[in-house]
Parts: structure tokens; sequence; C-alpha cells
């Protein structure tokens, strides 16, 4: 009986996608395990005691690129849903590319695994003006943390192609929600105005972003993970809502929730590498897996908000 692993799990994706997994006992019945790998690189481990006490579930503190690990914990007809990513926030952006992905890449082709989802990001489509980014665009990355996501991708694109390797490619635009670590704008507004301090922004507001409900993403990963045909490996699927706002309008709703000025905002330089603009329908995701976000952006914003304050040890 084959596992699920699940590397990166125990980051703001991973984290709401455990949860999101743990309700489903049917899907999970499939499974002998679920094996949970992360490095608990921003120091906390914030997956429920309750499921980290559940048979089902295993927990390894540990790099999922470790070569011993990778060939202790991963077997023939096993699915891996890679979540895991360097530290990448607003005021710490990722600075490099360090880890050997084509030798974590060999290991899993020859266990055979039965598929692979990689979350990777639309930033790796770069500076653009598009109303709505599609999975032909040229990835034009200008961070570090794009460049390395586009990298990791084209090997996958070669084990594809060479090995008929089970990958299937996610590039979500800007995921938010409740356990995100407060070096982003929504939990890092709330930090900054519960201590009496002004929202920080750059390029005076204008960014837009397409932002999507955390769950929506689990809703999506769960429907991949169900999905049994295999027309979907090798394919890559952008995952987005198509409406779109700026960072200064989402400023301004949090400073009403908190009954501040507009004007309490710190202004910042703009950052070097910063994206004007980044937004998808997700047509091709919505319909290969029959999927829809449900949920919009100013009711996720609440819900997120709401759950930050309740939960002030996470900012």
């Amino acid at each position: 009986m084959k596992n699920l692993i699940i590397s990166g799990s125990s980051g703001f994706i991973g984290t709401n996608f455990v949860n999101y997994l743990y309700k489903d006992k049917k899907f999970l019945s499939k499974f002998k395990q679920v094996v949970l790998v992360d490095t608990l690189q921003y120091g906390k481990q914030k997956i429920d005691k309750s499921i980290l006490k559940d048979k089902k579930f295993k927990f390894i503190k540990a790099s999922i690129y470790n070569k011993k690990i990778v060939t202790r914990i991963v077997n023939n007809g096993d699915v891996i849903v890679h979540m895991a990513t360097d530290m990448n926030t607003f005021d710490n952006p990722q600075k490099g590319v360090d880890e050997n992905i084509d030798t974590y890449l060999k290991i899993l082709s020859e266990k055979n695994i039965s598929k692979f989802v990689f979350f990777s990001t639309a930033n790796i489509y770069g500076i653009n003006h598009s109303s709505n980014l599609l999975e032909t665009d040229l990835p034009n990355p200008t961070t570090f943390y794009s460049a390395k996501k586009i990298a990791f991708e084209a090997l996958l694109k070669v084990y594809f192609v060479l090995h008929n390797f089970p990958v299937v490619i996610f590039r979500p635009v800007s995921i938010f929600g409740p356990y995100q670590y407060p070096g982003w704008l929504v939990p890092l507004s709330v930090k900054r105005l519960l201590n009496n301090e002004k929202i920080q922004l750059t390029s005076g507001g204008k960014v837009k972003r397409d932002w999507i409900y955390v769950d929506d993403v689990c809703d999506l990963t769960m429907r991949c993970l169900k999905y049994d045909k295999k027309d979907i490996f090798g394919e890559i699927y952008n995952v987005g809502t198509g409406t779109e706002e700026t960072v200064l309008e989402i400023a301004h709703y949090i400073l009403e929730k908190f009954n501040k000025p507009k004007t309490f905002i710190k202004w910042l330089p703009e950052r070097p590498g910063d994206l004007p603009r980044e937004i998808t329908k997700a047509l091709k995701a919505k319909k290969r897996f029959k999927w829809v976000p449900k949920t919009s952006f100013y009711k996720g914003l609440d819900i997120t908000i709401d759950w930050f304050l309740k939960h002030q040890n996470y900012l």
C-alpha cells in the first residue's frame, strides 16, 4: 500500500493542506501512511498536535533533499506533494540556489513513484502587463526565488520526457490565509497595526496581484491527487482567480478594520525585481480538474484577519 509524502508540510501552504487532508478520511484510507517532511526553517511546528499524534501520520524533521532521507522514506508507487521551498518573504527574499535537485529527482525516478505534484509560482513570468497569464507565456524570472522554481521545472520536464516521470506542475499567484508567515502583506500588516505601527508599502501601492485564498489551493491539490488519469502528467497549470486588487486597496481595507486612517502607511523604496502585475484566469486548471475558487477575496481576507487576531502567537 502506497504512502503519501508531503514535503514542506509545516509551512504556510503545507499546514493548511494537511488540515484540509485530515478531514477527508475516505481519501486517507487509500494510503498506508502520510509522511510529513519539513526542516521547520521558521522555527515553529504549525501542524496541529492531534494530527501529529494520529498513527496515520508520521512527521520527519529533515530536508527532503537529504539523499539518505529520501532514499529511506520513498517507495514504489508513492505519491509526493512537493511544497518545500526556502524562506522567501517581503522582508527576507531568497538569496540563492543550493539544493541538489537533480539527485533528488533521480532517486524519485528510480523509486517509480506514481505522482509528483510540484508547487512552482506564477512569479516565473516576471514583469508583465498581461490581464490573463497563460501557461504558454515565456518565463522571465526577476528573483532568485522564481529563477529556482523555473530551473526546477526545467529538470522536471527533462525527467518527464526521458523517464515518464509523473509530474504535475502548479503555478499559483499570491496565496493568503491562516498560518502565513508574518513577512507578507496581510499578516505583517496585522502585526504592525497591533503594535500601533504603520503598514509598510512600496511602489506607491500600485502593485496589482491576483490573490487566492489558501483553501481554494488545497481544494485544487486534492482534486489533482484524486484525478486518476495520466493525461495531466507533464502539464503545467496556472492557479488563480482572474480578479485583482492593488496592495493599496488591501491596505486601506485592513486599516478600516482597525479604525486607522488611510494615511497610516509607511512608504518604502521600490524593491528590485518586484512585479507590477500578476493575474491569471486559470482556465486550464478549472477545465481539467472541474475546479472553481469558492472564496471571494474580501471574504478570505476577513477570515484571515480574524484568524490572526485570535492566534497572535503566529505573528
